[in-house]
């Protein structure tokens, strides 16, 4: 019996990773189709031109410069408020430090459509106009909950006895927290940040409805889509998926380090 569990339990894990992972599979399989039919089965490998193809058209690459353009502002902006926000929380006990902290997470748990929606009423009624900035205040709503989470995290399992040396050894707060306390949250802040950026970088409900003409990778790669599946938009799926995974590798090694 425990052979056949183990068995059913392996089965069960193969059923799982195949759902997930195996359509991604058969995109990057016809991202090197030598044919123009994108779902021709089985594809005729091997060419690379739909990737030559992404690096001559000028609208692909100016949208991947606005979505690493975004990405970047966003995740600097969300790293000094999430980070403040932690030090707030963890350090000092003040009135309503609970209710500070759950209307941080809000908008991690609100949908993206939700939150799209509500920024776009909320630009449109202050008279700001659609561009990358809206994009960027959009994004760093919904980052700064992750690296508060991953800095708090870190800052309940760091020994304050680290803190309370320096200070006895005569550093002022801004020495200590500059030689002790952010070595220490280096790892966690910097899986953080490489996770957050894949978040922004990804992000396509919520940039459709605050982005202008100035539009990210995602937002170009969906109205390609509308008109339907091409070898190039195959292409431009597996290079975004490949970079999103190895950022999401890098930056749970990092999270997760002591």
């Amino acid at each position: 019996m425990s052979a056949l569990r183990r068995l059913g339990f392996n089965a069960y894990i193969v059923a799982v990773y195949g759902f997930l992972f195996l359509p991604l599979v058969v995109i990057a399989l016809f991202a090197f189709h030598r044919g123009d039919n994108p779902t021709r089965w089985p594809p005729d490998l091997f060419t690379l031109q739909w990737f030559e193809a992404i690096i001559q058209d000028a609208a692909m690459l100016r949208a991947l410069r606005n979505s690493f353009l975004v990405g970047l502002a966003a995740v600097s902006i969300s790293a000094i408020l999430g980070t403040a926000a932690a030090f707030a929380i963890h350090r000092y006990r003040f009135r309503g430090a609970s209710v500070f902290y759950a209307l941080t997470m809000l908008p991690s748990f609100v949908p993206g459509l939700v939150l799209g929606i509500a920024l776009l009423i909320f630009f449109t009624t202050v008279g700001v106009e659609r561009s990358l900035l809206t994009v960027i205040i959009a994004h760093v709503t919904f980052l700064t909950p992750v690296v508060l989470s991953a800095v708090l995290t870190r800052l309940e399992r760091l020994s304050p006895s680290y803190e309370q040396a320096s200070r006895d050894l005569g550093a002022n707060a801004w020495q200590t927290f500059r030689l002790v306390t952010l070595p220490n949250l280096r790892t966690a802040l910097v899986g953080a940040l490489l996770f957050a950026f894949t978040l922004s970088f990804d992000n396509i409900v919520l940039t459709f409805f605050v982005t202008s003409f100035d539009k990210t990778l995602p937002v170009e790669f969906w109205g390609r889509l509308r008109f339907g599946l091409t070898p190039v938009t195959n292409a431009l799926a597996t290079i975004m998926v490949g970079f999103s995974i190895v950022l999401i590798i890098v930056a749970n090694r990092f999270m997760n380090a002591e």
